[in-house]
């Protein structure tokens, strides 16, 4: 069973929509591990973005396989249900879960963000834009009592996705029911 209260799983009894308002204010949060395979897939209202920074690691998202490579940045909404069913050799990991509201505020390129509002995930095409310092010292400070110490992270992960989105990018799986996506119509 899911304990994470940001998250629902496909294994849980209750419906909840994966795009309902959470506590906490929406907070952007940032895991750096190694990762782990997961036993079913899940889903959350946030943007996910995933590094592995040494090894391959494989997604089933929305009963796709996704492969990401290392050292390339991913992001996708995870509103769609995805589960990491293989890690590989990697052992270090960036996970980070960014409210909606916060990318959607961001001055990323349009194409980008109807992309992912329309089920696409996204891979950079350069590879080692982000270090395990950044991930780290972001992580750190997003937990930080200082506001303005908070919020220079925040605005600094949101200068990575600019620099992600001008580098270039590409989908690597792509919605075949968005329709809207297809008639370049969005609503966002």
């Amino acid at each position: 069973m899911n304990t994470d209260t940001f998250m629902c799983s496909s294994d849980e009894k209750q419906t909840r929509s994966p795009l309902s308002l959470y506590s906490e204010y929406q907070r952007m949060e940032i895991e750096f591990r190694a990762p782990h395979i997961m036993p079913t897939s899940h889903w959350h209202g946030q943007v996910e973005v995933n590094v592995p920074f040494d090894g391959d690691v494989e997604y089933l998202i929305n009963n796709e396989k996704v492969n990401i490579n290392q050292g390339h940045i991913t992001l996708f909404w995870a509103c769609t249900p995805h589960q990491l069913t293989d890690t590989g050799t990697c052992q270090s990991m960036a996970i980070f879960n960014l409210p909606m509201h916060l990318f959607l505020s961001w001055p990323l390129d349009k194409d980008l963000i109807n992309h992912v509002t329309h089920g696409m995930v996204i891979k950079s095409l350069a590879t080692q834009q982000l270090s395990p310092f950044e991930v780290r010292r972001w992580q750190q400070e997003l937990n930080s009592p200082n506001e303005q110490i908070r919020q220079l992270a925040i605005d600094e992960i949101g200068l990575m996705l600019k620099r992600f989105s001008l580098s270039g990018w590409e989908p690597i799986l792509v919605n075949k029911t968005s329709r809207t996506h297809k008639n370049s119509v969005s609503r966002h």
